[in-house]
């Protein structure tokens, strides 16, 4: 009895959530990305006030300027070599930081990340998503567990928000091993606060 109130305990006190925390915006990277942007679309294209609008706007909420590097890196350059694809593109890394794609690209190989449609889906997944939440959920994960895009994915999404790390790590101790993802889907899921609707209009 004593041994099931102590697992109760630690159950309880593990999945208070932390509030979502908003990641803080670097000033100058807006301004960083839209030099960038307009260099690889040409000159010419930023000269026009609407164009300059629509890349403004998918420069916003650049968290971390390497994700576009690194998502270009992963393709051709034909992959992206219209105006929308490269928007399209730059959007998919709103609130992305590029240590979580690496974690997530770990496993993977090339051939399931040299498409455009696969690399925003990757991004896409990584948005509001803390590293050390990705790198919690597959610590206890065999590396065959991770090494397929729609695994990297899965796992990723349940990590969309403010991570409490404590909390995963005393549930994992206590009440589940987290070798198996839905066991750390389990977990994750109560140690994960994401964005109200509220906090995403303010997003």
């Amino acid at each position: 009895m004593k041994k099931l109130l102590l697992a109760l305990l630690v159950l309880t006190s593990a999945t208070v959530l932390a509030k979502f925390v908003a990641p803080h915006i670097p000033q100058g990277n807006q301004r960083v990305c839209i030099d960038k942007v307009c260099s690889i679309l040409g000159s010419y294209k930023c000269n026009d006030k609407d164009e300059v609008l629509r890349v403004a706007d998918a420069c916003t909420r650049q968290l971390d300027l390497s994700c576009i590097e690194s998502s270009m890196n992963k393709l051709s350059r034909y992959e992206y070599d219209s105006e929308d694809e490269i928007l399209s593109l730059v959007k998919s890394c709103h609130y992305v930081k590029s240590r979580t794609l690496k974690m997530m690209t770990k496993n993977l190989s090339s051939y399931e990340t040299d498409d455009l449609d696969e690399v925003i889906r990757l991004n896409d997944a990584a948005y509001l998503v803390q590293p050390k939440c990705y790198k919690s959920a597959v610590k206890y994960l065999s590396n065959y567990k991770t090494d397929d895009l729609d695994e990297a994915v899965n796992i990723s999404k349940m990590c969309q928000g403010t991570f409490k790390k404590n909390c995963f790590e005393k549930l994992c101790s206590s009440s589940y091993k987290c070798d198996e993802p839905d066991e750390v889907r389990s977990v994750i899921y109560k140690c994960v606060d994401g964005p109200s609707l509220q906090d995403r209009r303010k997003l």
